[in-house]
């Protein structure tokens, strides 16, 4: 079985020609050699989703970061403990080192890339559905 028989053939949606898809340029689409038919268009790229999910992931981590990571319950009184009441502890014994990398890496740079995502997805939907000049 030689090479050229092995690859499928893409048929024409217009004039039925059978022919050998060819590898189209990044961002161009793959026409019919006769008719000039549409065969393969080039891949389209959609924000929406990504901006989506970035936006639900910034919420949550809001809300992550609000809600207690432990609890302890002593003689009926309830003591709970938050990611950022974890930080303020560490700082008043004080360990400031360790303090200040358990808030940058727990609160501060996923805070920080999140809504560097929201941003950056925001500006390109805008300009790939026009709304920015």
């Amino acid at each position: 079985m030689d090479r050229l028989t092995a690859q499928p053939l893409l048929a024409c949606p217009d004039c039925d020609l059978l022919q050998y898809p060819i590898a189209p340029m990044s961002g161009h689409a793959v026409l019919c050699f006769r008719c000039d038919a549409l065969l393969l268009k080039p891949p389209t790229i959609h924000y929406q989703g990504t901006l989506a999910m970035s936006i639900a992931a910034l919420i949550l981590l809001a809300l992550a970061n609000t809600f207690p990571l432990a609890s302890l319950t002593v003689k009926g009184q309830v003591l709970a403990a938050t990611l950022p009441d974890a930080v303020q502890t560490l700082w008043m014994d004080d360990l400031r080192l360790l303090a200040m990398l358990v808030a940058f890496t727990t609160i501060i740079a996923p805070a920080a890339e999140l809504i560097a995502f929201v941003y950056l997805l925001g500006q390109l939907d805008r300009r790939r559905s026009g709304r920015l000049t």
